[in-house]
Formats: C-alpha cells, structure tokens, sequence
C-alpha cells in the first residue's frame, strides 16, 4: 500500500481536513508494510487492515492514525501525541472505527445494527427521548430462546459485534 505523509499543526487548522482511525493494535508481532514518500514503513498489520479498509475507491481520503502519525521509535513524541489525542479526534471532520475485518456472521451484524438503530429513530422522535430503554426492542417468550427481535433478528448478532476486541481495548484518551 502506498500513502502520503503531510505534517501540519493543530493549532494552524481554522477547519480541519482530516478524519481520524480508531481501531485496535492486536498482537504486536503481526506486521505489514505501507510505502511513504518511497520509504518502507513497518506497521502493525491491524493499521493496515484498517488503511486498507477505509480507503475510497474513487478518492484521496485524508486520515489520521496513531501507527503512522506519531513516530513509534520516539518516546518524548508518543507522550506529547498521546496527551493531544482529545484534541486531535475532537477536530477531525470524522472519526472512523474499523472493527476489524468480515466474519461470515458480519450481515447478521449489520441488519440487527440497523434494526435496532430504525426502531430508536422510530420509538425516541429521532432520540429525541432521553428515557428511551434499549431493551424494549427485544422480546422474550418461553418459547422464543433466547431474547429476539420482533423480526426475528437474533441478540446474538449483537453480542458478536460487541466481543470484537476494539469494544474491549483500553481507551487512555483524556478530553
């Protein structure tokens, strides 16, 4: 994979240009490679995954990721990049989240997703309703087995979704 590097300051952006990549490390023994500016970069396989995942087919994306954008040989970076991170998500135009990569449950995911965020919009006047409860999509008889939508459309999709690692990663960002 190749990419470009533009280094820039935070505090020079009047808007900012850039979305950021959240996502999780993994085993830090399985690398890959990306090409800046001719110069081979070791990288965690996860970083590349997610590179590779959230780039647009037919267009430059603009992205920050801590693999790349803060320089991992450099200690006094990493501390100064790590305690700017609020900042640098907070003026990003996006914040993506790469879960990971598809699993053959993964449409199961993506319809109970989306079930369950139609029925929000729909139940709360488009979450307008702060005391809406999350559990009254799911109904639950003797015979049903475990909890179900009124569709049909399993809890377990959910549950896969929620046990992928980035649910489970350790967030140290202060804002």
């Amino acid at each position: 994979m190749v990419c470009e590097l533009k280094c820039t300051s935070l505090a020079k952006l009047p808007t900012a240009q850039y979305e950021t990549v959240s996502y999780c490390w993994g085993d830090p023994s399985l690398r890959d490679t990306v090409k800046i500016l001719g110069v081979t970069l070791d990288i965690p396989a996860s970083s590349a995954q997610a590179l590779r995942r959230v780039r647009l087919p037919d267009r430059l994306r603009v992205v920050w990721i801590d693999a790349i954008c803060i320089d991992q040989a450099s200690s006094e970076e990493k501390n100064q990049q790590v305690a700017m991170m609020g900042e640098i998500y907070r003026k990003g135009t996006g914040n993506l989240v790469y879960l990971g990569e598809e699993t053959p449950n993964s449409n199961n995911i993506v319809a109970a997703v989306d079930y369950t965020y139609a029925e929000m919009m729909r139940t709360t006047n488009n979450f307008a309703d702060p005391t809406y409860d999350f559990m009254s999509l799911f109904v639950t008889t003797p015979d049903s087995g475990p909890m179900a939508f009124p569709l049909g459309v399993h809890l377990q999709p959910l549950q896969d979704l929620y046990a992928r690692d980035w649910f489970s990663c350790v967030r140290q960002i202060s804002v």
